[in-house]
Parts: C-alpha cells; sequence; structure tokens
C-alpha cells in the first residue's frame, strides 16, 4: 500500500492503524440505504483501489452484500485485499484490475461480462466509481447465457466450417439475387477468388449455350421466392467445363421474411457422360431395332407375294377337273405353303412382341366356335397318325366371352398342333372348364396328351424363342421353336398364362389360363365380317390395281370364279388415268408399287370423289402384314385389308362386307 498517498484520496471510513468503522461508514445518517444495499438481489462490492506509481496492485473490499457472498462463493472479505482473498488473481485476470483501475481512476462508469476464472464463472458486471480511487462493482451471474452463447457461437462455426468444407458447392444469394458466399469448394471447383464470384460474377464460368436459358431460371425462382433446379455446365480451372446440378431453395428468417437463397451444386459430368453413352446406345438399339423391322418387313412381303402365287393358284387349281394323284399333289403344296405362311406369321408375331408391338384386340366371341375351328385346323393330322382327338367341356362354361378371337385361336391351335406333333399314339383331349383362383374367374383350356412328355429341367425352358424340349426333337420334329414363346407372351398380354405339367414318357397338360374379367390389354373393335352367301351385285366391276403379275392374274381368276367382272392396272398411275367415280364397285389395291404407293392411289381417288355422290369401296390386297399396316390404310381412305397369301373365301367375306 502506497503509505504517501496524499489523505484526500484515503476512504473516509479508513482509519490509520487499519481499523475500519464499517457500519458508520455505511448507515451515515440514514439506515434505509444499508436496507437497500443488504437486500439486492446482485452482488455489491465497494472497493478502494491500492496504486503504486500509478500501476493498480490490489483492491480492499471495503464492503460487500450479502448477494455477493452468496453468488462469488466468498465471505468474509470486508475489510480485505482481494490478493488475500484470491491469490494470483492479479495475474489470471489482468483485465479485471486493468478495467478497475481505468474506472477507479477516471471516474467512468463501464459494463462488461466477465469470466472470473478463479470462480470458474461468468459475471455480467457494472462498474462505477463514487470518487476517484474507489469503485462499485455489481455483479450478475449470467453463465447460462454465456454458455449458451457460447454453444451458439461454436455451433455457428461448426456449421459454416462445414458448409465450408462440404464436398459440394454452396453459395449463398440476398434478396437482390447477388451471390455474397461460396464456399472453398466452389472456389477450388471453378479456381476463382470470391471476390471474383461475389454479385453476378460467378456467371462468367456458366456456358455460353446454358447461360440464357439458366439465368431465367434463376430469375424467375427468385421472383417467386420458390425452390429451382437446373443443370449447366460451369468452367474448370484448366478451362474446360464439367456439368453440375444447381439445387436453390429459398430461405426465410423466424419472422417467415424472405431472406434470399442458399443453393448446393454437384457435379454430375459422369452422370452426363453415362447418359450419352446409354443415349448412343439406344440410339443404336432403336436403329437395329429399325433395321430388323424393316428387314421382317421386306422378307415378309418378299415371302408373301410368291407365296401368294403357290396357295392362289393351287386353290384355283383345286377347283378344276383332277384325278385323285393329283388332288393328293395339289393338297400337299397347299399344306406346305401355309405351314411357310405359318413359320412367317410366327417370325412377324415374334418381332412385333420384341418391339413392343403386338396388338390385341376385344370382340364378342361364341366359344363353340374357337374350340371348333382350333380342332378342325389339325383334326387331319391328328387322323393321319390314328390319334383319338375330342373335346369335353365342363357344365357351366360360359357360351361366349370377350377376346381376340385370332390370337386364342393361335394359342389353342400351337398348343392342340404341339400334342398332335409329340404325340406318337393314344389321344389328345381338349378340357375346357371355368375355375377361380385368387378371386378372379378364369376360362381354362387344357389340352392333354399321352405324348413323350417333358423333363422337369426342360419346362423351363420351353417359353424361351427358338427352344424345344431337346435339340434332337427339332430334328426329328420339326418347327421354328416360337411356338410356345409366342403364345406365352400373347396370354400374358391378355392378362392371363400358360402351365405345364407333364411326366416324361407319360404325356403333359398344357393350361391356357383366359381371364374373364374384362383385360386392360383389350381394346374393343368392331367384329370382322363373315362370310356372306349373298351373290355379288349384277355385273359388279372391279379393278385390280398390282404390279406383280401372279397376283394380279390370282386376284382377278378369284374374282370371276366369284361371279365379278375384272380390269387391270400395273401400276397406281394407269389406275387413275381410267377411273372415274361410279364406275367400279370396288378396287383391290396393292400398296407397293412403283411411281404411286397404293396409300397415294388411295388418297387421289378420294380427292377425285369428293365432289361425287358415288364412294367406290378400296380394299388393300397387300404383302404388307406388320402391327399398324391395317391402320394405316384405313387412315388412307380405305374400307378393308387382306394380306397375300388371301383364300377365295376371305376375299368373298371382304367384298361382300364392303358392299353391302
Amino acid at each position: 500500500m502506497d503509505t504517501n498517498q496524499p489523505a484526500q484520496t484515503r476512504p473516509p471510513a479508513w482509519k490509520e492503524g487499519g481499523n475500519f468503522d464499517h457500519n458508520r461508514h455505511m448507515a451515515g445518517d440514514d439506515g434505509a440505504y444499508r436496507l437497500l444495499f443488504e437486500h439486492m438481489a446482485e452482488g455489491v462490492a465497494y472497493c478502494q483501489m491500492l496504486f503504486e506509481n500509478g500501476r493498480a496492485l490490489d483492491w480492499i473490499y471495503i464492503s460487500v452484500n450479502e448477494a455477493f457472498e452468496r453468488l462469488t462463493g466468498l465471505e468474509g472479505v470486508n475489510g480485505r485485499r482481494v490478493s488475500e482473498i484470491i491469490p494470483g488473481i492479479r495475474d489470471a485476470d489482468p483485465e479485471l484490475f486493468e478495467t478497475y483501475a481505468r474506472v477507479a481512476q477516471s471516474g467512468q462508469s463501464e459494463k462488461f461480462e466477465l469470466f472470473v476464472k478463479a470462480l470458474r464463472e461468468w459475471f455480467s458486471v457494472s462498474v462505477f466509481s463514487p470518487q476517484k480511487g474507489f469503485f462499485v462493482a455489481i455483479f450478475a451471474i449470467n453463465s447460462e447465457r454465456k454458455l449458451a452463447e457460447e454453444k451458439l457461437a461454436d455451433a455457428l462455426e461448426f456449421h459454416k466450417r462445414l458448409l465450408n468444407e462440404a464436398p459440394v458447392l454452396i453459395w449463398r444469394a440476398g434478396t437482390d439475387a447477388k451471390c455474397y458466399w461460396f464456399n472453398s469448394t466452389w472456389l477450388e471447383f471453378t479456381g476463382r477468388t470470391l471476390e471474383q464470384e461475389l454479385g453476378d460474377g460467378w456467371t462468367e464460368g456458366v456456358h455460353a449455350e446454358d447461360f440464357d436459358r439458366c439465368l431465367k431460371i434463376y430469375l424467375e425462382a427468385f421472383a417467386g421466392q420458390r425452390p429451382f433446379d437446373m443443370d449447366y455446365r460451369l468452367r474448370r480451372p484448366d478451362g474446360r467445363y464439367s456439368w453440375i446440378s444447381d439445387f436453390g431453395i429459398p430461405l426465410h428468417d423466424l419472422s417467415g421474411e424472405f431472406c434470399g437463397y442458399i443453393g448446393y451444386c454437384f457435379d454430375i459430368t459422369g452422370r452426363k457422360s453415362l447418359e450419352d453413352e446409354l443415349r448412343t446406345s439406344l440410339d443404336v438399339a432403336n436403329a437395329a431395332t429399325r433395321a430388323k423391322t424393316e428387314f421382317l418387313a421386306n422378307m415378309s412381303h418378299e415371302l408373301r407375294t410368291p407365296l401368294n402365287g403357290v396357295l392362289g393358284l393351287s386353290e384355283l387349281l383345286s377347283y378344276t377337273p383332277l384325278n385323285e394323284e393329283q388332288i393328293d399333289y395339289v393338297h400337299t403344296i397347299i399344306e406346305s405353303g401355309e405351314h411357310l405362311l405359318s413359320v412367317v406369321n410366327d417370325i412377324l408375331d415374334f418381332a412385333s412382341m420384341e418391339n413392343g408391338s403386338l396388338s390385341i384386340r376385344a370382340e364378342p366371341l361364341k366359344v363353340a366356335d374357337l374350340i371348333k375351328a382350333s380342332l378342325d385346323t389339325i383334326r387331319k393330322t391328328a387322323d393321319d397318325k390314328g390319334l383319338a382327338l375330342r373335346c369335353e367341356v365342363v357344365e357351366g362354361t360360359p357360351e361366349r366371352i370377350m377376346g381376340d378371337g385370332h390370337r386364342i385361336r393361335q394359342i389353342l391351335i400351337n398348343l392342340l398342333g404341339n400334342a398332335v406333333k409329340f404325340t406318337a399314339r393314344g389321344s389328345v383331349v381338349l378340357r375346357v372348364a371355368t375355375t377361380i383362383d385368387s378371386g378372379r374367374r378364369f376360362l381354362d383350356f387344357r389340352c392333354e396328351d399321352t405324348g413323350i412328355g417333358i423333363a422337369p429341367e426342360t419346362i423351363k425352358r420351353l417359353f424361351e424363342p427358338f427352344m424345344q424340349g431337346e435339340l434332337q426333337m427339332n430334328r426329328r420334329f420339326g418347327g421354328s421353336g416360337l411356338g410356345l414363346a409366342i403364345s406365352g407372351r400373347i396370354a400374358k398380354v391378355m392378362d392371363g398364362s400358360i402351365t405345364i405339367d407333364s411326366v416324361p414318357g407319360r404325356g403333359s397338360t398344357f393350361t391356357f389360363h383366359f381371364p374373364l374379367e374384362a383385360s386392360p390389354s383389350l381394346s374393343p373393335v368392331t367384329p370382322a365380317p363373315g362370310k356372306s352367301d349373298l351373290a355379288p351385285p349384277t355385273a359388279a366391276l372391279v379393278l385390280v390395281i398390282d404390279d406383280d403379275k401372279p397376283s394380279s392374274t390370282i386376284a382377278g381368276k378369284m374374282l370371276q370364279h366369284l361371279g365379278y367382272r375384272v380390269q387391270f392396272a400395273a401400276d397406281g398411275v394407269a389406275a387413275l388415268k381410267g377411273f372415274a367415280p361410279g364406275k367400279f364397285a370396288a378396287i383391290l389395291m396393292d400398296l407397293a408399287m412403283p411411281v404411286m404407293d397404293g396409300l397415294e392411289v388411295a388418297r387421289a381417288i378420294r380427292e377425285l370423289e369428293a365432289a361425287a355422290a358415288d364412294r367406290v369401296a378400296i380394299i388393300a390386297f397387300t404383302a404388307n402384314a406388320m402391327p399398324g399396316d391395317r391402320e394405316i390404310c384405313l387412315a388412307a381412305g380405305m374400307d378393308d385389308y387382306l394380306t397375300k397369301p388371301c383364300k377365295m373365301s376371305d376375299l368373298a367375306a371382304s367384298l361382300a362386307h364392303v358392299l353391302k
């Protein structure tokens, strides 16, 4: 203590010799001040700062209240130096001494927060000087708030570091759509400084081809305060561009006010490259599919055209006087031609299923007609092998169903044909009954045979394309190996299925489960025209337009056999020259012709008829038998569609339909 301190700077209650009259100093003339002092919630300490050569050395607690003792845990401090009470506090908290000394010397007041290391507590301190050399400190513990603030600061620092060091590109923008922050990952990605990217600077790195599109998305999102996402190319330090996917999210403060955006960007260059590769592969695959489809369409056309000559002339020949040997030859030619035609049809069906273009139609059908037509088709083959072929229909089977008659017959004929093919002796039985499975009603067609049977390990391969039971069976029994594959897929498209139960050496049972509920795959169509017993109109003239001489000849002979008069045109141009509204009852027209194809001719004829009252019936007579060809013909103004080769009965039915 500086004993040379001027008397006027000594505390009025301090007496030489160290005696301190606390009661006199604090009570004064009014005990109310003491009462207020003692009962304040805050801790209050009245102190004298001790100096030596202008440097604060210590302070003396002149008087403290009970709250001070309670908050600090210090007792009996009145009249004692702080260095005696808390040794080393000056070195532990030098700022505290400086603050108290500054206030005691200047006579000003200060407020600050203080962490007293010796006490391990945070205090909110208000200090003022009642006179020079003295100060009053008012203490309030705020450790909980301070700790909360520290935790918040730590959390903010952690999240800031997390955002800054995250492996994704992150940006922040204000309400004016200007960016004011980018994380270090963004800056490393672009190779630019924060100053270069701020504001609109970042847009300099956006690829020119993407700039306008992205800017439009960006500004529209800000205007509507909506989330957005966009892909664009961003320049790298080496000048190359990488694709990034940018997701922008609007931000709002606690009051709900819009306060800008935060964006997260991901490098998707690898994904884009993979997409490009897949797109290229898809283009190649589609090109291959188109090439295959075009090839099959061309092959179908090239095969059907000569088959039309073979089967057409064979049918015409069968109507002429023949001996038994010649009749047998004709039947053999017809059977061989129809077998080849079935192979062509199978290949086209398989190609249609591969392309996903297999069409299924819905029409009212008589179950008895389906069964009879299917059995009649393979009955001769069964009779030739000495097999018993019969059908058993269980009572309660519906008389009519809705479905695609052609496709149902196709399945039944395939199942029955296979049964006959792989059965040397015994019988083939078709059993028809309704069943219920998982609450759904089905019409089951069970084809049972007493043939060679199928090994269990072979059954699972039967519905694979180009497969039969064994390779040896391919050579022994023949066939394309497509029948079951096609039948299985047709059944699936109909929302049905085909199951197999077989015992090697004892026979097999193939069951076609046809759903009786309306299938979503079926689209209603107008029932196809049936055969008509009506005679053709007297002296009705039909124009045959076909550049293929055999096909034209066969069509003409069939028409003449049916009682029509015939006129021929080798191409569309010649046909239009000889055409006049009302001249012809019908036109039988090929599609693939030189100069003008059949579709062009049909449209031209409809235009010529626009001002006329008469409208000629046009029937497509074509080897184009791919899915969609029929619809294309009808859209061009034709009235019906026949594929080559065509039976005379089918031609008669079509003419009767369009001329009725």
